[in-house]
Order: structure tokens, then sequence, then C-alpha cells
């Protein structure tokens, strides 16, 4: 008997608990969150959102993950060979070439060394680069960062550093490849309109070619490329089909570096 007693206890208190809690009603507010986290049934983090609207006093909870990052973008092991040509680009393509061409943009700003670069290349676009010393000349010493993949609809990301002798960290050269396809050129230029800097001039500009003076020291051009850009070298393989992919470069202004030695 006193087993049942202290059950109905128990039930009652939680029932006063239960009822006490919805009385003291949301006041109303604007567009106001609580956010609280808990634990969903799989153990995995979660939280819960509580908000209440301006014109009510409804509470609305919706249980979603914490952490909501952007979802990793499709990753070309063999990027040698693009797996489309002569179709419009995916949603993933498009924001690969955004990606690429922001994370590039961004290291000249920056004036990122080459091992910086590296890590950019490894937690920003989740690639996987490789460090290619060329050695020292009479002129200085020059590096290369590439990747042994790409993200999907491009390829060949390069980007060359020179300096003096074993201090090549000057960001010389940035480019890489889009695939061929009726909206990859306009995609480009769309792309470089957006991230590079405010005070650009385009210096040319035709129906498969387009260059800027960024105003920094640098230029940024896309081509559709022919067959004779596309001439395989010791770095990027090409085919016949590929005629037609998009080069996207940032590099150092040629009459800058001229104007730099005069001085």
């Amino acid at each position: 008997m006193k087993k049942l007693i202290g059950v109905v206890s128990l039930i009652t208190i939680a029932l006063g608990v239960t009822a006490y809690l919805p009385s003291e009603s949301p006041s109303v507010m604007e567009e106001t969150e609580v956010v609280v986290s808990k634990k969903s049934d799989n153990s995995s983090p979660a939280k819960l959102e509580t908000t209440v609207s301006k014109t009510s006093s409804v509470v609305t909870q919706q249980a979603v993950p914490v952490a909501e990052s952007k979802k990793a973008l499709p990753i070309v092991v063999d990027h040698a060979r693009f797996s489309r040509h002569d179709e419009p680009l995916t949603e993933h393509e498009s924001q690969a070439i955004t990606d690429i061409t922001k994370s590039l943009s961004k290291a000249i700003a920056l004036n990122l060394t080459s091992h910086q670069f590296m890590e950019t290349v490894r937690d920003a676009m989740k690639l996987q680069p490789k460090f290619i010393d060329k050695g020292t000349t009479s002129v200085g010493s020059r590096v290369i960062v590439r990747t042994h993949n790409s993200l999907e609809g491009t390829r060949y990301i390069h980007a060359q550093f020179t300096g003096e002798k074993n201090k090549a960290d000057f960001l010389q050269h940035a480019s890489f490849q889009i695939r061929p396809g009726p909206d990859s050129f306009s995609k480009a230029v769309e792309t470089l309109n957006q991230v590079l800097p405010k005070n650009k001039k385009i210096k040319e500009a035709s129906s498969d070619y387009i260059l800027y003076n960024t105003g920094d020291g640098y230029v940024a051009w896309v081509k559709v490329a022919n067959s004779d850009d596309l001439k395989s070298n010791d770095y990027n393989k090409s085919e016949i089909k590929d005629v037609g992919a998009v080069i996207v470069t940032i590099e150092q202004d040629i009459h800058s570096m001229d104007e730099e030695h005069n001085h």
C-alpha cells in the first residue's frame, strides 16, 4: 500500500511539473529563438530550436543537427579525364568553380606562402596537395603546389611560387581547368567578377577570352582552350575531346615585374 501511495505521489508531482511549465506562456516577442542542446535517440548531438513568432504565442520545436556544415563536394581521383563533356554544369560543379576561384584569389590577397596554400588545399578544399621543389637557379628558387585529385568538373589546380634561395613563397601563378560545357566560360567569368578586387579593369574581351588587370600587380584571365592551348606538358595531360575546356588563371603581371626591376 505504501508503495502504491509513493507511486501515485510521484505521478502527481510529475504531472504538476508538466502542468506548470506550459502555464508560463511565452510572451509575444520579436523573432526570438531559444536553442537548447540535447541528445537524440541515436546518441548523435542535436539541438532543439524553440521559436516564438512575433504574432503568436505558439511554440514550435524542431530537432536539427548542431553542426550543419556545408556538404562536401564530389572529389574526382582520376582528374586527368573529365567525366562529362558539352553538358551544362551541375550544381556541384558550379560550386566547385566558385570555391576554387575564391581560394586562389584569397591566397594572393593574403600573401599565403606555399605551405599555407597547401593547408588551404587540404583543409578548405578537402583535396590532397603535392609539393614539387624545382630547385634554385641564378634568378632564385621555384616551388609548385598541385593536387593529386580535384573537385568534380575541374582539374589541374596549379600554383607556382618563386623567391630567393630556399624561400620561394611569392605566389606568382595560380590556375585550374574547367570541363567543356555551354556555360563553363560564362560561369568562370561570373565568378572572377565576384572575387577579384573592385578596382579591376577589363583589358581584353571576346566570346572565348577575357583579360583583367586586377590593380594589385596581377592579371586574371579566362580562355576557352583550343588544341594548341592543351598540348600536353610535364604537368597537364589532355585529349582531343578536351578542346573547349576553360582555363582560369591569376598570375603576376609581367609589366608589373618589369617596373619592379626598373626601380
